[in-house]
């Protein structure tokens, strides 16, 4: 049998017009270098040549994607449950943001929504502090509720008996420094912490509001100060 050199000398085929040579086919060194290193690598052998290993593979990426698709569906409740929780607070209250118009005279005017409620509810302040007021005309005082008046550092005065519709309830005097809605401001003004007021809102009544103007028209109630 004749011997073959190695590697094979490549040949020359003159068919053509130019001659070209004619690459062997069998394997280089190069090559085997390529397949020892595959063969050799525990991590491609584990991941492309062990079928178990592309099953867990790809429960894994199921996994993931079902995880993936959790935190977008919490997500999306949570930011819808922020919207309806704004939408729900300013059906509630619709006066958050108020304006002050000053007429030539001098006189502040603040306009007022009704809420759907059919109630004129607003943001304040007392003493400085944010509240939230409830007018209410049928209220002698300024109530405010005992969780309220606490957040407010609010003194308990003398003790007194309040009819409310619930029956007799016992309050307690207390003086405010300032009480604000919008620029119309009034000071040194009577209220009365209420334990048995289930509310957060402060129900403002007609030791403020006799000092001052309003008109009703339709569904805003105009407040004036005149100084």
């Amino acid at each position: 049998m004749p011997v073959r050199a190695w590697p094979p000398t490549p040949t020359a085929c003159h068919c053509a017009p130019f001659p070209y040579v004619v690459a062997s086919s069998a394997p280089t060194l190069g090559h085997a270098e390529l397949v020892y290193n595959i063969l050799s690598n525990p991590f491609v052998m584990e991941k492309y040549l062990d079928p178990m290993s592309r099953k867990d593979d790809v429960q894994e990426q199921k996994r993931m994607g079902l995880v993936m698709q959790v935190l977008a569906w919490v997500v999306f409740l949570g930011l819808g449950g922020f919207y309806f929780s704004d939408l729900l607070e300013r059906q509630l209250n619709p006066n958050q943001t108020l304006q002050t118009h000053y007429t030539k005279e001098g006189v502040r005017e603040v306009i007022l929504q009704r809420n759907k409620f059919g109630h004129y509810v607003t943001s304040g302040e007392i003493n400085g502090q944010p509240v939230t007021f409830l007018l209410d005309t049928g209220a002698t005082g300024v109530a405010i509720p005992e969780s309220t008046a606490e957040r407010l550092g609010l003194q308990r005065g003398r003790a007194y008996r309040t009819q409310t519709a619930n029956g007799t309830a016992i309050g307690y005097a207390a003086l405010l420094d300032l009480v604000a809605v919008g620029d119309i401001q009034l000071r040194d003004v009577r209220a009365g912490i209420a334990p048995g007021l289930q509310t957060e809102q402060v129900l403002l009544g007609m030791t403020f509001l006799k000092h001052i103007e309003f008109t009703q028209r339709g569904d805003t109630l105009i407040l004036r100060q005149y100084l």
